[in-house]
C-alpha cells in the first residue's frame, strides 16, 4: 500500500480532530488554604482568611496563596517566604 499526500492528509486531519474531543487534564486542582498566625517578613498571614487557588500540588498552592496575601499587603516578598509560613489548613476541593 502507497501513502499518497491526499490519505496522508487524512490521517493527520482524523489526529487533529481527536484533539479537539479529548481535551489534555494537565492534572490541576483548586485548594484552599487558611493560614495559621504569625508575620513573615512583615506580612500578617492570619488576617488572609481562606483563600482558593488552582495549582498541581500542595507547595505549588501555598506559594501562589502567599503572592496573594503578599500583594493584597502591597509587600512583595521574597521567594521563599512560603516555607516559613504557617499553614493551618490546606485542602484539594
Amino acid at each position: 500500500m502507497k501513502l499518497t499526500n491526499e490519505k496522508l492528509r487524512d490521517i493527520i486531519r482524523e489526529e487533529l480532530e481527536s484533539l479537539k474531543t479529548d481535551p489534555i487534564n494537565e492534572g490541576f486542582a483548586t485548594w484552599k488554604i487558611e493560614f495559621g498566625k504569625g508575620k513573615v517578613s512583615g506580612v500578617d498571614y492570619g488576617k488572609a482568611g481562606k483563600l482558593e487557588v488552582i495549582a498541581r500540588n500542595a507547595a505549588e498552592a501555598i506559594k501562589k496563596a502567599v503572592k496573594i496575601v503578599q500583594a493584597e499587603a502591597g509587600f512583595k516578598g521574597t521567594d521563599n517566604d512560603w516555607m516559613a509560613v504557617d499553614v493551618k489548613t490546606l485542602t484539594q476541593k
